[in-house]
């Protein structure tokens, strides 16, 4: 039998390789709307970073969004993400 390979992919936040399903991932669309994406199927640039307090810290101290996407990101949705990305953090 077959074994799959395991998909890695990098923390935005540690630079870190990780299985896919252990991060969230971060979808921005053609729209420029940016969401947290938990079915790792929405269409646009996705990152991702492991779900706890430190990283997800570092996302909004460094503003690791606006290097990844390559544009301003406006601080309001650095604000939503991190309530969705906290609210999944207690709900584990």
């Amino acid at each position: 039998m077959i074994k799959k390979k395991e998909v890695l992919r990098k923390d935005i936040a540690t630079g870190k390789m990780f299985p896919r399903n252990f991060l969230t991932r971060i979808v921005k669309n053609k729209k420029g709307e940016i969401s947290v994406d938990l079915s790792y199927k929405a269409h646009g640039k996705g990152v991702y970073i492991l779900l706890n307090e430190v990283s997800i810290k570092k996302l909004i101290q460094k503003s690791l969004l606006d290097r990844a996407y390559r544009t301003s990101i406006n601080k309001n949705v650095y604000q939503k993400i991190e309530e969705e990305l906290l609210a999944l953090l207690k709900n584990e």
